[in-house]
């Protein structure tokens, strides 16, 4: 029999076998409490904060975050992501889930959601088919009422609400604004690294294109890229302007800029903001 530490309101409970925290979830769902997933890779920052924080003002809620990584790198963070959750106000997740990956897939990605939209307009970015699965998985395990991510993955957020609703999963995908530190980078395990400092021209090429909103997705492409461009440690520069569903952008109303580049380590870096195409100042 597996050893279950329950759940207990007011701190942070770890379970690390999905037997335990799936068996919590049912119990809770016989409450006709509101189950709320919040997945993250672990060493948990302000970004996930926010995300966190926002998914505990829904009433009636109960926040589980999840860590996994496929290298098990989330495991050495487990202690301090525990604390980390026990020192936000009110303790808004009182439920933490952290697996060794073999222990959720014994058998590996032998299973993997895989991509086929034709209207989306922008290449997917690295290890998304094994994110999806990764979702679908918790999804199954724990059968939330919601799922809040950030907005800072975009494709991501619109590719598990393609995912729901094109499998018919009970579950609402909710995006949460993107946290940013005070020179405009996205909050991030990394962000604040000195190998990071190239990917400032992100945020800054995202605020080059939305100046240029009345110019059209072309006006706003150009300029967002010539911000990318002149920075030299960037590689393979990307950028998009795209609908609220990654296809083509409309001529006029709401839209989504998306900007992606890499660093010479391989780091792949990327941003995105909305913006309102082809209104006149009048």
């Amino acid at each position: 029999m597996l050893s279950n530490p329950g759940y207990h309101p007011g701190t942070v409970t770890c379970h690390t076998h999905p037997q335990s925290i799936a068996q919590v979830a049912r119990a809770l769902h016989a409450t006709h409490r509101q189950l709320i997933v919040v997945p993250t890779h672990g060493h948990l920052h302000g970004g996930h904060a926010g995300v966190i924080e926002t998914a505990a003002r829904v009433p009636g809620s109960v926040v589980i975050v999840s860590s996994l990584c496929a290298d098990n790198a989330h495991l050495d963070a487990v202690a301090a992501d525990c604390q980390f959750l026990q020192s936000l106000p009110g303790c808004p997740a009182s439920l933490f889930f952290a697996p060794a990956w073999e222990t959720l897939f014994p058998h590996g990605l032998r299973t993997m959601v895989r991509l086929n939209d034709p209207d989306v307009i922008v290449p997917p970015p690295p290890g998304i088919e094994e994110s999806l699965t990764v979702h679908m998985a918790l999804l199954s395990l724990l059968h939330p009422q919601r799922l809040f991510v950030g907005e800072r993955d975009f494709y991501q957020l619109v590719a598990l609400r393609h995912l729901v609703k094109d499998l018919c999963l009970p579950t609402t995908v909710t995006g949460v604004d993107t946290l940013r530190n005070s020179d405009g980078v996205a909050i991030s395990r990394f962000s604040e690294q000195p190998r990071m400092a190239p990917a400032q021209a992100l945020p800054a090429a995202l605020v080059a294109g939305a100046h240029a909103f009345r110019e059209g997705s072309e006006g706003v492409v150009a300029a967002a890229k010539n911000v990318l461009m002149a920075e030299p440690k960037l590689h393979d520069p990307q950028v998009a302007v795209t609908n609220y569903d990654l296809g083509p952008a409309p001529a006029e109303g709401d839209a989504r800029l998306l900007v992606s580049a890499y660093l010479a380590d391989g780091t792949y870096c990327h941003d995105n903001i909305g913006l309102m195409l082809g209104i006149s100042e009048d």
